[in-house]
């Protein structure tokens, strides 16, 4: 892809159980278990969609906690997909996957140096 500075750019969070702010700036908290498409935009000859996925939470014990978290976000803009998730054998660290590839051992053995090339 090419990154064009003519399209006008906003920020939107989301974090914690989880708690969204959108792109016009409104606040919720979204307990919801599932997936959801977060962000859907069609430009021209571009398209982005960005999806995210809540699960359950638990305590440091294992118990279960009566609110969700994001567990994991997909992401494509046109041909090109990243999808990152919660390892669920550890519930603390991420799996990285680009197009078909697995880019975990990258992602964490580069830091801040990792790329995904899809």
């Amino acid at each position: 892809g090419q990154c064009r500075a003519d399209i006008p750019f906003r920020f939107f969070w989301m974090y914690g159980d989880p708690h969204i702010i959108t792109l016009d700036e409104r606040e919720y908290t979204f307990n919801g278990w599932g997936e959801y498409t977060l962000v859907d935009v069609i430009s021209g000859n571009t398209t982005f969609t960005l999806q995210g996925r809540t699960g359950l939470t638990f305590t440091d014990k294992g118990s279960e906690v009566n609110a969700t978290v994001f567990t994991a976000f997909g992401v494509q803009e046109n041909v090109s997909r990243v999808f990152v998730h919660l390892d669920p054998s550890t519930n603390n660290s991420l799996v990285v996957f680009g197009g078909s590839r697995d880019y975990t051992r990258d992602f964490y053995e580069k830091g801040d140096n990792f790329t995904v090339d899809t």
